[in-house]
């Protein structure tokens, strides 16, 4: 028994170190729903239910225990119209980032908190406090453990206050009681689905990256060209540009110095490629010796990027000279659409290919444009 307490208590330590540990997962969690089309189905029930408890505070003015006095009445409508904001914006403005996303969950702990202090009885305010576990629910799938343990503490400090007026107005029992309910909502249900959603999370991630480039994998690919759809060009001349690269004579390499060193060389080359392209631009390695670059960019840098890779691929690697043949094939970004993109983004990459290709017969080491007059390439001169 005391091996089997011990056994879990290390379990659930590991599970909490790491979950600690783990990189915020909103825009991960974003893509997902953006890929399987839910973004509106969530963007719908995050501003319904926001809009659902704002109600709440207006409700509870029409009750002998709820808002009494101009003081509690402020507070119950800073609370409903605040909230009520919340929902609204949700509906009505661009899917936040990162940071509005998190701004929305302190906001709505504010509001909720507010809503809980405007009854006249804190009992009533302990009993809703289990509302919180919404907000809990919200972090856990789009934040980090940070992120839910600043909500859970937020929680506990708002519960603790509740609970010690309840017991201070003569019923101790039931503040203890309330608060432990209010804590087991707000605290094991969050944290579990955390772990849990932390577990699968990382386990996706991995799935979409290739384990010795660290670069994304086609899969990997797949998945990110989403954002290439929510793509709103800067200029008329912006576009959408992929950028296939192969090692030359790679094979000799391998023959010549292991397949140790080889990989060497691949990791090498992805740490150059990710240094040379911009932070919105994906790499993957689409296998072997093989890497992809979807870009977005005006379309006189097309050329030059392809060229910047090409030159950081020249220079020395593992001490061998390691070429590449560079193929670069574009569109118009202003008829690019989030429906489109994965299409798109695969007609490019097989163009791209077939003039790395050509690049390749003409002897590697150079970047072939492809163009649309008899599906030939023309070579780029950096």
């Amino acid at each position: 028994m005391r091996s089997a307490v011990g056994e879990m208590r290390r379990t659930v330590l590991h599970l909490a170190v790491a979950a600690w540990g783990k990189p915020d997962r909103f825009q991960w969690f974003s893509d997902y729903l953006e890929m399987h089309s839910l973004r509106a189905f969530v963007r719908l029930a995050v501003a319904f239910t926001t809009a659902l408890i704002s109600i709440i505070p207006f409700v509870n003015m029409a009750s002998p225990d709820g808002a009494a006095g101009p003081v509690r009445y402020t507070t119950a409508v800073i609370a409903g119209v605040g909230g009520c904001a919340l929902a609204v914006l949700w509906m009505t403005t661009a899917w936040p980032d990162r940071r509005r996303s998190i701004t929305f969950v302190a906001l709505a702990d504010v509001f909720i908190t507010l809503g809980l202090f405007s009854d006249s009885l804190p009992l009533a305010g302990l009993a809703g406090a289990t509302v919180f576990a919404v907000v809990g629910g919200y972090c856990a799938f789009f934040h980090n453990t940070r992120v839910l343990a600043a909500h859970v503490a937020m929680v506990t400090l708002v519960t603790a206050v509740l609970a010690t007026m309840t017991a201070v107005a003569g019923d101790p029992a039931m503040a203890i009681s309330k608060a432990m309910v209010v804590i087991l909502v707000n605290l094991v249900i969050p944290a579990t689905s955390q772990v849990l959603l932390g577990m699968l999370s990382s386990d996706s991630v991995e799935s979409r990256r290739d384990p010795l480039t660290q670069l994304p994998n086609r899969r990997g690919l797949e998945q990110a060209v989403a954002s290439v759809g929510r793509y709103r060009p800067r200029g008329p001349d912006d576009v959408v540009v992929a950028i296939v690269l192969d090692l030359d004579a790679f094979k000799r390499v391998n023959d010549a110095r292991g397949h140790e060193c080889g990989d060497l060389v691949l990791a090498e080359t992805a740490h150059r490629l990710a240094a040379t392209i911009g932070d919105a631009d994906i790499p993957c390695r689409m296998g072997g010796e093989e890497f992809v670059v979807v870009a977005r960019r005006p379309l006189g840098e097309a050329a030059v990027l392809a060229e910047r890779i090409r030159t950081a691929v020249l220079a020395p690697n593992q001490g061998l000279r390691v070429t590449a043949s560079v193929g670069v094939a574009w569109a118009d970004a202003e008829a690019m659409s989030v429906d489109s993109a994965a299409t798109v983004v695969e007609n490019l990459i097989r163009s791209a290919d077939r003039a790395m290709y050509d690049a390749k017969r003409s002897g590697g080491n150079r970047v072939r444009l492809h163009t649309d007059r008899d599906d030939t390439a023309d070579e780029y001169a950096g």
